[in-house]
């Protein structure tokens, strides 16, 4: 479900790739991330930071690609205001609409 409506009135609007359910921001990335020895940038954590509390979504996911194979989810930070998770997609193979759906589901695990 794409949902980009702001909540709050203001001047500036910031809108994620992806509202998913009412409790989840997902945010693609067309950068690679080399996990599991690097981790995302400091700009793209806050960025989701921000997509939480704008939106007042508990979830946020970070989707990076890669090639070569799919990572386990990885947890960034879980606490009781926030769960900022980084999941990998891999475009070399064959990506059906459940298949993503299971992948993001996969994450909240």
């Amino acid at each position: 479900m794409l949902d980009a409506t702001p909540r709050h009135n203001t001047q500036y609007t910031i809108r994620p790739d992806i509202l998913f359910g009412n409790d989840t921001v997902i945010d693609t990335k067309y950068k690679i991330l080399d996990l599991p020895e690097h981790q995302p940038s400091e700009a793209d954590i806050y960025q989701m930071l921000a997509y939480a509390r704008f939106y007042k979504r508990p979830n946020v996911i970070l989707c990076y690609p890669t090639f070569q194979q799919s990572y386990p989810k990885t947890v960034i930070l879980y606490n009781e205001i926030v769960s900022l998770n980084v999941v990998t997609l891999n475009l070399n193979s064959y990506i059906t609409h459940p298949i993503l759906t299971q992948r993001i589901l996969e994450s909240f695990q």
